[in-house]
């Protein structure tokens, strides 16, 4: 009889481009590795360091792209989530890592305060 495996969850699949990484990961390979190598020759060549330094401070430019192309967290991308936190205003809430915005916490509060009165009420009526 003739089996197939598939993930048991289809969303966490990815179709491979090169290696292991998907078409978004290899465009951001390619780029830190250029820009690496970029960086490293032109510490080297024009300004004359150590190759070992000129490596170490092209790790400034390089890690911020590698982190951009497979930095995933919550289901987002590292684009994702700057645009979120940039674009709404948030605040975190402290007894969870989720977001929770001004207008949430003001209605969170006005219903806090109904209930303080309610509550208030049947215990001058007793």
């Amino acid at each position: 009889m003739l089996s197939v495996n598939i993930n048991n969850d289809i969303e966490k699949y990815k179709e491979s481009v090169i290696g292991s990484f998907d078409a978004r990961e290899s465009l951001f390979v390619i780029a830190g590795f250029l820009v690496g190598a970029g960086s490293v020759a032109f510490f080297y060549f024009v300004c004359g360091l150590h190759i070992m330094i000129c490596c170490y401070l092209s790790l400034l430019f390089v890690i911020p792209i590698i982190v951009a192309g497979f930095g995933r967290k919550d289901g987002m991308s590292f684009f994702q989530r700057i645009k979120k936190i940039l674009s709404l205003k948030k605040i975190p809430y402290t007894n969870s890592r989720d977001y929770i915005d001004f207008e949430e916490l003001e209605r969170i509060e006005e219903t806090n305060k109904k209930k303080k009165r309610i509550i208030n009420g049947f215990a001058k009526k007793k």
